[in-house]
């Protein structure tokens, strides 16, 4: 048993322990307070103990041990969209006890506009002054960036990415968004019936090199 808290060093509090579950049982080397921050409660397995110690690491008035700890998100972070994420099953983005800091890229296989919320499923039961929508972002100015790109050629399979990251502070930053296109070649009517009748190997070899991604 691995005791934490401050209060544990109270000498009757350690008599009353051991005389429940036995001396050899307790394990006395263990710094009180750093187990308090290292410390998860049993069913929530999330931290909630050692948070005045915490703060302490945090802020450069105090001086205390290096403690190295990892914030969790408590609840699961979900989007709704206007167009399917590629490569994303169902509606959750960031399940519970994903750790902050996590940036992820969002893949969206249209020629339109984005625009997406991010925010908490109504399953969860949130403190009453804190709002299920976390960000709403607009993604405009794809139809025209498509169009700059293929110039006189085709656009084949364009595809909007967003690349979204988890702060430490739990909340949620859109951090980049770029429009990718394949761009081919246009072929006029004559090419188009050399193909359907067959044209030759040099002419498909000089096809396949007209094939470029630009973005």
């Amino acid at each position: 048993m691995i005791l934490h808290g401050g209060s544990v060093r109270v000498p009757f509090v350690q008599k009353a322990l051991e005389d429940a579950v036995g001396t050899n049982k307790i394990a006395k080397t263990v710094n009180a307070d750093e187990a308090a921050v290292m410390g998860t409660h049993p069913q929530k397995s999330v931290i909630d103990i050692g948070a005045i110690f915490r703060g302490a690491q945090l802020n450069n008035q105090f001086r205390v041990k290096d403690i190295r700890s990892k914030d969790y998100t408590v609840y699961p972070i979900t989007i709704t969209a206007n167009a399917s994420i590629d490569g994303l099953s169902g509606s959750v983005l960031f399940p519970a006890r994903t750790k902050l800091g996590y940036t992820k890229s969002l893949i969206f296989k249209t020629s339109h506009d984005v625009s997406f919320t991010l925010g908490y499923p109504s399953s969860v039961k949130l403190p009453n002054d804190i709002s299920p929508t976390i960000l709403t972002a607009n993604i405009s100015g794809v139809p025209q960036k498509i169009e700059k790109l293929k110039g006189v050629h085709e656009c084949h399979d364009p595809t909007v990415k967003i690349n979204i990251k988890l702060t430490d502070s739990g909340l949620v930053n859109v951090l980049h968004s770029e429009v990718t296109c394949e761009i081919r070649e246009k072929k006029n009517l004559a090419d188009k019936f050399k193909g359907f009748f067959g044209g030759s190997g040099k002419d498909k070899e000089e096809n396949e090199k007209d094939d470029q991604v630009c973005h």
